[in-house]
């Protein structure tokens, strides 16, 4: 029932989203209007990772109250009040995206943008479309995974839209596919393979790492059903 770091969002923002989804599912059910002790440990610890994600965008004090408010009806137990202020949240979070979307302006710290031309997000968006094909055609990714990965690139090809799109998310992406390849093996090579391609494509275009040197391939040992069936004695 808790949200584990690993199937966390990389980014602030979509972590937030992550969470407030998480919530909204609990007080989804309509039969809940009491809180049984371990789903309050694990209510407040995932408000912590929500709290957490929303210090790190720029319009935290936009989530300040609402978010203190929350923290409050959990407390009380409080499921009607909890489900507004689930609204309200999701609600900030969409009109600061749309924001962002149409003025370019980064909506979380340590921003190093890019800017394409039209060949360069043509180019990717090609990639991306490749890659979902691949991921939603797959049989070996689990659900969760399957999820995570169309998410992301969801948000890989948001950024191509942007005047300044953040060179984050497609290291969020990089790392993503890279840990899939850990799990799941060579199968998802092809996806890996595009990943570094759009990266190189952005890096290119992103000042702040003009002098960053293309990242090796990382070195995993292979799944348990791709080692070799025969044993040495």
């Amino acid at each position: 029932m808790k949200i584990e770091l690993k199937d966390l969002p990389n980014e602030p923002e979509a972590a937030c989203i992550y969470v407030v989804e998480w919530f909204e599912k609990q007080f989804a059910q309509t039969k809940r209007t009491r809180f049984t002790i371990s789903f309050r440990n694990v209510a407040f610890r995932n408000f912590r990772i929500l709290e957490t994600g929303a210090k790190r965008l720029n319009y935290a004090e936009d989530l300040r109250r609402p978010l203190e408010k929350l923290l409050l009806n959990l407390q009380d137990e409080a499921v009607t009040r909890v489900r507004a202020n689930l609204e309200q949240i999701r609600d900030i979070i969409e009109v600061h995206r749309l924001d962002a979307h149409f003025s370019g302006k980064p909506e979380y710290f340590g921003d190093d943008s890019f800017s394409l031309d039209s060949e360069e997000v043509e180019a990717i968006l090609q990639r991306t479309s490749e890659m979902r094909f691949i991921i939603s055609n797959s049989d070996f990714f689990d659900p969760p995974h399957k999820k995570r990965l169309l998410e992301r690139l969801s948000q890989v090809e948001f950024e191509m839209y942007r005047e300044n799109g953040k060179f984050d998310t497609i290291l969020g992406g990089v790392v993503d596919f890279g840990d899939a390849l850990g799990k799941f093996g060579q199968r998802v090579k092809p996806l890996v393979d595009r990943m570094s391609e759009i990266r190189k494509i952005t890096q290119d275009k992103t000042s702040a790492y003009e002098e960053l040197p293309p990242p090796e391939e990382t070195k995993r040992l292979p799944p348990p059903n791709e080692t070799d069936d025969e044993s040495t004695d």
